[in-house]
């Protein structure tokens, strides 16, 4: 026989705080408080590159959050009263802006917030085929101006050797990254540069094909800013 109580919602008191906490199906309140929870800003733009964000909640009720994107992590998960969201987002390498929505419930209450991530610089422009490029292709790099760091990204339609270089408005060159060999698709680099004053610096990208048809070769400018 079923216990009559399995179907009702439950009411329970913790005594040994103070003031009394009461759980209502396993959410706790303040005694005598109505439960309040919201969550800011409602909607967090943010950059194409892999980085984070937050979110602040204000409540005086427990809560839980949830989300329902793969490019998302949030913590924490569950928690009470005033908190901070830290969600983190990996890089956007689609065609696309995308969005997230994270769900935060505690108290009866229910509140959405969204990330939405920037479309990769100068994407919108493109022409894709199953988000393969079909040339290579060199970005303006993110931010610029820049300082202490700033995003190089490019693009390889066949399976090629890679290099990009930095140098001065002297000509001489100050850093090679060394690629390698890279399969078709989108790439970036980071770089910081150090000791280097404010000023204008150029970058080039230098691909060329393993079957020896193919070369690319083509610089950009950019402002370092301290």
């Amino acid at each position: 026989m079923n216990d009559p109580t399995d179907n009702q919602a439950r009411l329970g008191f913790d005594i040994g705080t103070s003031p009394i906490d009461v759980f209502f199906d396993n959410v706790m309140l303040s005694f005598g408080v109505t439960p309040t929870l919201t969550v800011s800003p409602s909607n967090q733009p943010v950059t194409y590159e892999a980085d984070s964000t937050k979110f602040t909640i204000t409540s005086n009720t427990s809560w839980s959050v949830g989300d329902d994107a793969t490019w998302l992590t949030v913590s924490p998960i569950t928690g009470s009263n005033n908190d901070t969201l830290k969600v983190t987002f990996e890089e956007n390498t689609t065609s696309s802006e995308r969005v997230g929505t994270i769900t935060i419930s505690g108290g009866g209450i229910i509140r959405s917030v969204k990330v939405t991530q920037e479309v990769p610089t100068d994407i919108k422009d493109l022409k894709f085929i199953d988000n393969v490029p079909n040339a290579y292709m060199l970005f303006d790099n993110y931010p610029n101006p820049f300082n202490p760091s700033t995003s190089i990204r490019y693009a390889i339609p066949i399976i090629s050797t890679v290099e990009i270089h930095i140098y001065n408005t002297l000509g001489q060159e100050l850093e090679v990254f060394n690629a390698g060999l890279k399969e078709p698709g989108y790439y970036n680099i980071t770089w910081q540069p150090k000791n280097l004053s404010s000023g204008i610096y150029f970058y080039t990208l230098a691909a060329n094909s393993i079957d020896g048809k193919n070369n690319f070769l083509k610089t950009l400018k950019m402002q370092l800013m301290k």
